[in-house]
């Protein structure tokens, strides 16, 4: 697909967003697409002492090379900028392929062919604008239309507005299911139309509009949806911003409204976070985010230092500088120092392994016994809550097991409730003994009708934005 030539805007953002394009490193992703042949090259170089040679399998004919598709979040309607310099004979371009969400369907946006000066380097450019098409990622490529060789260096990436970029007023807020919800946006093009997609599984979506007033605010005014996460991309003058929307109960956000006005906990306090994947994952929303949303009033603070497959044994070698996973996980924590610690582990720590538990009972009290101990001396003052571990689905946990077992992991089981359960009176116990808050997610989750809405089905132990918003709520009322 043949495009013309860009016309000249002036650049505001010029921030480098590629990684590949110095062919320093020992490996590069570039590789053939079309009749291409690529290698690194010490003959030329701009910067450096290498750059990338383009040769074609069969002479005479085109020859194009890509590189791994370039990602840097939605991109639907950020305009960007591909520059390279580039020396040779013949006639070369820069190339373009978009990728929508889950599929290798692609179509080629050519850049201007542009003629090479024997012996000398030049720069080439393309910008392309994906416009409303919802692409994900896209993969450079440089195109030799003809001549013998091509040699290119210092490839670049950059983002290509028209005037500041585009920027919502919140990354991530709650709204209630059944109402109808505003978006705000601030930097757009005054006094033009400004776009705002709602997108459901980055695949469906549904397109808004509104006028940018002479400052560049837009207000979006958006009908009820459904109860479910929603992407947000706000569009204008060839630049984006990306949000995500909660839609939730009504019900269920008028409870952790009113358990964030009467918590009792101090003005300014912080909060640090220590757990496992039910605290690393859904950054940005998951029940820490929550807590610091629904306390922000108080001016209080959290630091979310959860670190994904971790167990109690792995948080003591981490606080003690014994060498253990994601060693730098814990990197400035204590920097400010908390006023209350909150520790959510206990699902890495009982699962089980061909029918081993993974950390046993004894080693995992003897761990628990140093952690909270250590806590200590580093803040007499502080407050230490601890959380029981959630149930599970076991069904799902089960089926996730068979699964892992074809793939010839081995069994690995997760969620056995005898073995949460004892987990949760082992906290419980050591709350009593260290005079820490304890919370008990485990028999309230337990004792609902349904339960599978707070889960991540495909495995049956992480929890879901649901089930981030009931542990958010048990921990608001503790406090």
């Amino acid at each position: 697909k043949e495009l013309p030539a860009a016309k000249a805007v002036s650049v505001v953002t010029a921030k480098q967003l590629f990684k590949d394009g110095d062919f320093e490193g020992k490996e590069t992703n570039w590789r053939p697409l079309i009749n291409g042949k690529v290698e690194k090259s010490s003959r030329f170089a701009v910067t450096g002492k290498h750059a990338a040679r383009v040769s074609a399998v069969i002479p005479g004919k085109a020859a194009s090379v890509y590189c791994s598709r370039f990602a840097d979040g939605m991109l639907i309607g950020r305009r960007m900028k591909l520059e390279a310099q580039v020396r040779g004979e013949g006639v070369a371009r820069l190339v373009v392929l978009p990728y929508a969400p889950g599929t290798s369907k692609t179509t080629l946006h050519r850049g201007e062919a542009v003629k090479l000066l024997p012996g000398k380097w030049q720069k080439i450019s393309f910008v392309y604008d994906p416009g409303e098409n919802v692409t994900a990622r896209i993969a450079p490529a440089v195109e030799l239309e003809s001549g013998k060789e091509l040699f290119f260096d210092d490839f670049r990436i950059s983002s290509f507005p028209s005037g500041k970029a585009v920027k919502l007023e919140k990354e991530y807020f709650l709204a209630p299911a059944g109402k109808s919800f505003e978006v705000r946006c601030f930097n757009a093009e005054a006094g033009k139309v400004c776009k705002l997609f709602l997108m459901e599984k980055s695949v469906k979506y549904t397109a808004f509009t509104a006028k940018a007033d002479s400052s560049g605010k837009a207000v979006f005014t958006l009908p009820a949806q459904a109860a479910g996460t929603y992407q947000l991309i706000a569009v204008s003058g060839g630049s984006n911003s990306e949000g995500v929307v909660e839609v939730a109960p009504a019900k269920e956000l008028e409870a952790l409204k009113q358990a964030g006005v009467q918590a009792k906990i101090p003005a300014g306090t912080h909060i640090l976070i220590l757990g496992d994947s039910l605290s690393d994952f859904l950054r940005g929303r998951n029940y820490a985010d929550k807590i610091a949303l629904f306390l922000k009033h108080k001016n209080v603070t959290v630091k979310n230092a959860g670190v994904k497959g971790d167990m109690i044994s792995r948080v003591r070698d981490r606080l003690t500088g014994v060498k253990t996973y994601r060693p730098k996980g814990y990197e400035g924590i204590f920097s400010p120092m908390p006023d209350r610690t909150v520790i959510f582990l206990g699902h890495n720590d009982t699962v089980l392994r061909d029918g081993k538990i993974q950390l046993p009972f004894d080693e995992a009290e003897k761990a628990w016994r140093e952690v909270l101990t250590l806590l200590r001396k580093k803040n007499p003052k502080m407050q230490i809550t601890l959380l029981t571990p959630v149930c599970s689905l076991r069904q799902a946990c089960l089926d996730n097991m068979e699964r892992r077992f074809k793939q010839g992991l081995g069994r690995i089981e997760f969620g056995r409730p005898e073995l949460l359960e004892q987990y949760g009176a082992l906290v419980r116990k050591l709350a009593k003994e260290y005079k820490c808050d304890v919370v008990d997610v485990y028999t309230p989750m337990k004792k609902m009708k349904e339960t599978v809405h707070l889960f991540n089905p495909g495995d049956g132990v992480h929890i879901s934005e649901a089930g981030n918003r009931f542990v958010a709520l048990e921990l608001l009322k503790s406090l």
